[in-house]
């Protein structure tokens, strides 16, 4: 009868102990690098999904930034207009005071240079008032869009346009002069301020509406990347105690196989041996 010495043992203890080293690899590289899905043969599915996810993030991210340039843009405008706002006040006091006949035709045109300085004032703001170098309170802001979603669309994009408030812009070109002998010219003025006060609050109020809007949508974008990258982490992030554990078992199962694939061919060499 022949003696067939069988090597179909080695062989599966052989390949064991390379699944074995290949699990105890992966282990050791999550535990390293504290992310699952390191390679693509880690988790096929599952990389698609953390990429997703990561590049939502990023989206998201820009967003944020978008949305927070946007409000900062709304409220230099604003601060701008505030302060046109403080002057038209003023001027509607000096031409308010110049209407009464108590006053003397000097005293009104001392008046009427605090008025028209005020109004030279208004113009040079609203020309000076700039955004990363773009001019804001000059007419050219008109349906401006900014980005404040991850996805492309009206749904995420909101919208600004800011009036001129320059003298023409808010319709008193020309300021009246306030001087005279009667507070004729002066009561022309204060009509005439009374519009643009009534232009800058409508300015103001637009301003504020797409502000309120842009808030609104940086805490809903602020939420979205938190979450999402909370929901990362659990995808991604690996398990810290059963990698550790599945580290410790592949160790001993290495060391087992190597034990028992030594003594096998200690065995099957002694039969040699013999045989020979």
């Amino acid at each position: 009868m022949p003696i067939t010495i069988n090597s179909s043992i080695v062989g599966t203890l052989t390949r064991s102990l390379g699944k074995s080293t290949k699990s105890l690899n992966t282990s050791l590289q999550r535990l390293s690098s504290g992310i699952r899905v390191n390679n693509a043969d880690d988790d096929p599915g599952g990389l698609g999904v953390v990429s997703n996810m990561a590049a939502q993030i990023r989206a998201a991210n820009r967003a944020i930034r978008n949305t927070n340039d946007a409000v900062s843009l709304t409220q230099v405008a604003d601060d701008a207009l505030a302060e046109t706002n403080n002057n038209l006040q003023r001027m509607l006091e000096l031409a308010t005071a110049a209407t009464s006949s108590t006053y003397l035709t000097a005293d009104r045109a001392n008046m009427n240079i605090e008025f028209q300085l005020l109004a030279a004032e208004i113009l040079r703001t609203a020309r000076g008032v700039t955004y990363n170098n773009k001019s804001l309170l000059m007419g050219s802001v008109v349906g401006s869009v900014f980005q404040v979603g991850t996805y492309s669309g009206t749904d995420n994009g909101i919208s600004l346009t800011i009036y001129s408030a320059t003298p023409s812009g808010i319709g008193v070109s020309g300021f009246t002069s306030l001087g005279g002998t009667d507070g004729t010219s002066a009561s022309l003025a204060i009509v005439l301020v009374d519009y643009a006060i009534a232009s800058v609050a409508t300015i103001r109020a637009r301003i504020g509406a797409v502000q309120s809007r842009l808030n609104s949508a940086l805490d809903n974008v602020t939420s979205y990347s938190n979450n999402m990258t909370q929901a990362l982490s659990n995808a991604q992030d690996a398990d810290v105690s059963q990698e550790t554990s599945n580290m410790a078992r592949q160790t001993i199962l290495q060391q087992v196989g190597a034990a028992v694939i030594a003594q096998a061919n200690l065995q099957m060499k002694q039969v040699l041996t013999l045989l020979g």
